[in-house]
């Protein structure tokens, strides 16, 4: 998980690197996360590139394996 980009009038704003083969796990979570805290409005978007879960330092000396984002969450309250 790592802290999502800055916005306003936001209760959380999260982003979590999800292996693709469990794309379809997460989402079963989220939707019941959903069902548990309906005063919440969980919005995900996604598949983003992984752009807040790369170490620039790291990526430009090759260091480090690929991974790919399923997206961003954010929590707000209804």
């Amino acid at each position: 998980m790592s802290a999502g980009t800055q916005s306003t009038g936001w209760l959380a704003n999260l982003s979590f690197l999800v292996d693709r083969r469990s794309a379809e796990q997460f989402l079963s979570a989220v939707d019941e996360f959903r069902r548990q805290h309906p005063h919440l409005d969980l919005r995900v978007n996604g598949p983003l590139p992984p752009y807040s879960f790369v170490d620039s330092l790291a990526s430009e000396q090759g260091e480090g394996g690929t991974a790919e984002a399923f997206g961003t969450t954010t929590v707000q309250p209804n």
